[in-house]
């Protein structure tokens, strides 16, 4: 499930100009996929998975919700182990990029 906060009533002083210039170009699949097997492989990832493991035996059948996930690159490795995933985001943008990049999955 991917949710938008356009609606919610927050008031940030970047505000979604900031973010929409910075999503305003669409991301190249291949170096999309370049940059989900370097999460894979990376500390970040490693540290995560083991942590989930170790606090809810495993990750299949988990519910998570990231925060200001952008693309949702944790999220993308979340669900290919079987856990169900929530992207939220500011920018409605990334969020389109992020639903268009898990079509692909």
């Amino acid at each position: 499930m991917i949710l938008s906060s356009s609606n919610a009533a927050i008031s940030l002083s970047a505000g979604p100009q900031v973010w929409d210039r910075l999503w305003r170009h669409a991301p190249d699949e291949r170096k999309d996929a370049a940059r989900i097997e370097r999460e894979r492989r990376g500390r970040r990832w490693e540290a995560t998975r083991e942590f989930l493991v170790r606090a809810f035996g495993r990750i299949e059948g988990l519910e998570t919700v990231e925060l200001g996930s952008g693309l949702g690159d944790v999220s993308v490795l979340l669900a290919e182990m079987g856990a169900r995933v929530t992207l939220v985001d500011f920018c409605d943008r990334a969020l389109h990029e992020a639903r268009q990049r898990f079509a692909r999955l």
